[in-house]
């Protein structure tokens, strides 16, 4: 299945704004979403341990979500900013996990679905801010972690695919990206990649 950031509603130009404008406080909420990412992925594994066939995906999904959190402490490690602190609960992340099915297999794929939208929204988002930032090396950044997204976000519709039909896959991501759309059009702007 072909997801890409065009079925998103496009980000709103108060939130480029508003975080371009704060370009490393923007970072560092980034940085805290690739650690969630990465744990998002490894508690598949522990959640749903019987389903094998996901176990190898779902490292290398976390894989490179630490690749990009990486990235971005090397990046604060040259420009001095300290990055010490806990990671805060995202409005955006749980009102789309708050709409996932409950039965243990149809969440599974609930789930795949909101990490699928997840990893697109965060490219999206780091496209727009590539082509406002004027400086090379951190356009050669995110454009990077950005690519990693998209891949991620194709590598969960695919894992699930490996389970479920086609036409379920189908039915409930149009039914989660009008559901993503509602809870963007909810949010005022604010400093995060959510």
């Amino acid at each position: 299945m072909n997801l890409d950031t065009s079925h998103l509603k496009p980000t709103q130009p108060g939130w480029l704004e508003l975080n371009s404008a704060n370009l490393d406080e923007f970072l560092t909420e980034a940085a805290d979403c690739e650690r969630k990412a990465s744990a998002l992925a490894m508690q598949f594994t522990s959640k749903y341990p019987k389903y094998k066939e996901l176990m190898n995906g779902l490292v290398s999904i976390a894989i490179g979500n630490l690749q990009n959190f990486q990235a971005l402490l090397g990046h604060f490690d040259k420009k001095g900013i300290e990055m010490l602190r806990e990671i805060q609960k995202n409005l955006y992340t749980i009102n789309l996990i708050y709409k996932c099915r409950h039965k243990h297999r149809e969440r599974l794929l609930d789930k795949f679905i909101v990490a699928s939208l997840l990893e697109l929204r965060a490219a999206e988002r780091y496209d727009q801010l590539i082509n406002k930032l004027e400086t090379k090396k951190m356009q050669s950044l995110l454009s990077r972690i950005s690519a990693r997204k998209k891949i991620h976000s194709e590598e969960y519709l695919q894992l699930a695919a490996k389970y479920f039909k086609a036409e379920e896959i189908k039915k409930r991501v149009k039914y989660f990206i009008q559901i993503e759309q509602n809870v963007m059009r909810s949010m005022d702007p604010k400093i995060s990649l959510y």
